[in-house]
């Protein structure tokens, strides 16, 4: 009797002991990779941003990896120069790292930070690269190279050992912004993320 007590501790204690997951459990270190979506506002109109973040997971709590984004609908820019319309093209990426804070629970947080650069351009209209048709463009108006850094929060739910579902918050800061009609606050802005990632976690 006493030897089945101390198995039904040590079982329970096993048991309480294990992460909290919808379907299963981690394992301690690992990486992740996953599709990330971003709801943002350039200027007065809302944006889609595209891409995928990933990475290595030391520890459970540390994320260190990298992410690259893309804007995939039209954002008009006036130029009022010439009264002509054209449409904004914003790519960025760089290094990530990130906190995990209570990895083990169903729900957890997370903060990382993005640091790197991208590129902004023109185009006529959704995948459509400018013409220099009825405008002498200089080089410098055509495209630029600009510095990003992103901070974000995210409400993560852990689905299984494998699969992880977010919700959270970013703010874009972009500087050396030198095209025409736009400046780095035109880029600048917060944005909503729904971030899936797969993995070892």
């Amino acid at each position: 009797m006493k030897k089945i007590l101390i198995l039904v501790l040590m079982t329970v204690g096993l048991v309480t002991a294990q992460e909290q997951v919808l379907f299963s459990s981690f394992s301690s270190h690992g990486g992740f990779g996953g599709p990330v979506l971003k709801l943002s506002q350039f200027n007065n109109d809302l944006g889609l941003l595209v891409g995928g973040r990933g990475g290595w997971i030391l520890g459970q709590k540390l994320t260190l990896g990298g992410g690259g984004y893309g804007l995939v609908n039209d954002i008009p820019v006036l130029f009022e120069d010439t009264d002509s319309t054209r449409f904004l093209d914003f790519n960025y990426g760089g290094f990530e790292i990130g906190i995990i804070i209570a990895s083990n629970s169903l729900v957890h947080f997370s903060v990382n930070s993005l640091i790197g650069g991208g590129e902004v351009r023109y185009r006529n209209s959704m995948f459509d690269e400018m013409k220099n048709e009825d405008y002498n463009w200089e080089s410098k108006w055509d495209h630029d190279q600009v510095f990003v850094f992103e901070p974000s929060v995210n409400v993560m739910l852990n689905l299984s050992r494998w699969a992880r579902i977010g919700l959270g918050a970013s703010y874009r800061y972009v500087s050396g912004v030198d095209l025409n009609s736009i400046d780095d606050t035109f880029l600048t802005g917060p944005a909503a993320v729904l971030t899936l990632k797969f993995g070892s976690f």
